[in-house]
């Protein structure tokens, strides 16, 4: 149990951006994050190490999430209050993961782990089955798109 323990204080936070960023909603990306850990407790003996722990434990993660949207109809975003510049911070961030949450797969996937997960492209490449030139490729398309997107606004 000791072991499950230290894996969420030291990988919680990154589930949960990643799930919230997948998810658009922080009540459902709490009870993603809790999931994700309960099913890496299961599995936990089977661990191999073919990839980095957060690797796998994002991966895990976004089986839930695609668990979770099949299940549960996608509601809108809650903005909580805020001082204006706070919102205006805000907004501007979640129109932007709402742009990326129009791009095509793998693309959308690709640019969350990079974008809120931090990931190298070797492991992106990892979870989305393509190679890391491939996933740098779609990224940087992605990106342009985005910015174009986001300034024509």
């Amino acid at each position: 149990m000791d072991d499950i323990t230290a894996l969420y204080e030291r990988y919680s936070g990154d589930v949960y951006r990643y799930a919230r960023a997948m998810l658009g909603d922080a009540h459902a990306a709490e009870d993603v994050t809790q999931q994700t850990f309960l099913c890496a407790m299961r599995a936990l003996a089977g661990f191999r190490g073919a990839s980095s722990v957060k690797t796998w434990l994002i991966a895990i993660c976004r089986r839930q999430c695609c668990d979770y949207l099949r299940k549960a109809p996608r509601t809108a975003a809650f903005v909580e209050r805020a001082s204006a510049q706070h919102l205006d911070d805000h907004l501007a961030a979640m129109d932007v993961l709402a742009q990326i949450h129009r791009l095509e797969e793998p693309s959308r996937q690709i640019m969350i782990l990079r974008l809120v997960n931090d990931l190298p492209f070797e492991q992106i490449a990892q979870m989305v089955g393509r190679n890391p030139s491939t996933c740098r490729v779609l990224f940087y398309r992605a990106k342009k798109h985005l910015l174009e997107v986001v300034s024509h606004d």
